[in-house]
């Protein structure tokens, strides 16, 4: 146990955030957490509450001392007794005071997600690190429509420190549905222009790149990459042409050992980390197990032009969210939920979100132990 006047030496204490403080009288306050029996605190006065709320929020002793309760007599011993008890129960987290360069109001900005971190953080990295990786990752965006540009405002909210936003289109009177970051003023623009407006309100954070550009082959992504500085993650989106896109971007990402993945408005995943676990391209066996001549339907269907999809754009909203949910995740080195596995979203009834398995597949042509054989 750390001495009582060695305290001030310390930086941010905190109650553990796993744990929530519920009041019981004004001088009685549990510490409960889910599938566990709690804590109560008690025989601290009145005093309790004020302290237990500081401390659910973080600070330091000196910090204590300075508020206005600090006024009363019995405040300092008030709580070094809650800081030792704290502790022997072992829910009191000591951090010390390494927000590195990080400014007063850049801390202030990412309070909350630091916070969020704290709690997912593995338990070798602090979240100062997380947050450190979300701030200097680049990612690399392939298609800014309805989608896309649903997943944009969490990566620059998350501090994302710079997005490559790629895509052909212009915006259309008829994205104006589903695309919430789109307005009228805005049809007739490129949808990497206007992606750029709306990053460049979150300039202190995020840096953003568009570049207008049709993929149509592998080569065309091969020489996206190599003019674009290093990526860490590459965020699908794109779903034309239909099948043939994602089975670009899994060869040139697994050639290049770049981690991506994928969503539509249907399901979100997988994400593919090269060399470890299943690509997109690894469901394309067991489409031809259910359809042998699956390449010449599509290729037909393509022919036949493509239909306005029906979607809400609160459908979008729900799938960019979770999409951007899984990329924060991966970049800041925390669990995802869809490696070798895709969550897929149905609104047909009743809202549902269910995890599936999605596994890497032996005859795959890009992970494939067979992948040789198509190169």
């Amino acid at each position: 146990m750390i001495a009582a006047t060695d305290r001030v030496n310390l930086g941010k204490l905190s109650i553990d955030p796993s744990f929530h403080p519920f009041p019981v009288t004004d001088s009685e306050i549990w510490l409960f957490k889910t599938g566990n029996k709690g804590y109560l605190l008690k025989d601290f006065g009145t005093l309790l509450l004020p302290a237990v709320r500081y401390l659910t929020k973080g600070t330091s002793v000196h910090a204590l001392m300075a508020v206005p309760e600090a006024q009363h007599p019995n405040w300092k011993e008030i709580v070094l007794k809650l800081i030792n008890t704290l502790e022997e129960l072992g829910l009191l987290k000591v951090e010390e005071d390494n927000r590195a360069d990080m400014s007063d109001w850049m801390y202030s900005r990412f309070e909350k997600q630091l916070a969020y971190f704290d709690k997912h953080a593995p338990a070798e990295r602090s979240k100062y690190q997380l947050l450190q990786d979300i701030r200097q990752a680049h990612v690399l965006m392939l298609g800014l429509g309805s989608l896309g540009t649903s997943v944009i405002p969490h990566l620059t909210a998350a501090g994302i420190g710079k997005i490559t936003g790629v895509d052909m289109d212009v915006v259309e009177t008829h994205n104006l549905a589903r695309a919430t970051m789109f307005t009228t003023s805005d049809i007739g623009k490129t949808k990497t222009e206007v992606a750029a407006a709306f990053i460049s309100k979150h300039k202190e954070v995020t840096q953003f790149d568009g570049i207008p550009l049709l993929i149509d082959n592998e080569d065309t992504l091969r020489t996206l990459f190599t003019s674009i500085a290093a990526v860490d993650l590459v965020i699908l989106t794109a779903d034309t042409p239909t099948w043939q896109i994602s089975v670009w971007v899994s060869q040139v990402c697994n050639e290049l050992q770049i981690p991506m993945i994928r969503g539509n408005r249907r399901g979100i995943g997988p994400l593919t980390i090269p060399n470890e676990t299943a690509c997109p391209a690894c469901d394309w066996p067991r489409v031809l197990d259910q359809f042998p001549n699956a390449a010449q339907m599509i290729a037909l269907k393509e022919k036949m032009g493509r239909p306005y999809s029906g979607s809400l754009s609160p459908i979008l909203q729900v799938s960019g969210a979770l999409l951007a949910q899984e990329s924060i995740h991966f970049l800041a080195g925390m669990e995802s939920n869809v490696q070798n596995a895709v969550l897929t979203i149905d609104f047909s009834s009743v809202p549902s979100i269910v995890k599936k398995p999605f596994l890497r597949d032996t005859r795959c042509r890009v992970c494939g132990t067979k992948a040789a054989q198509h190169d």
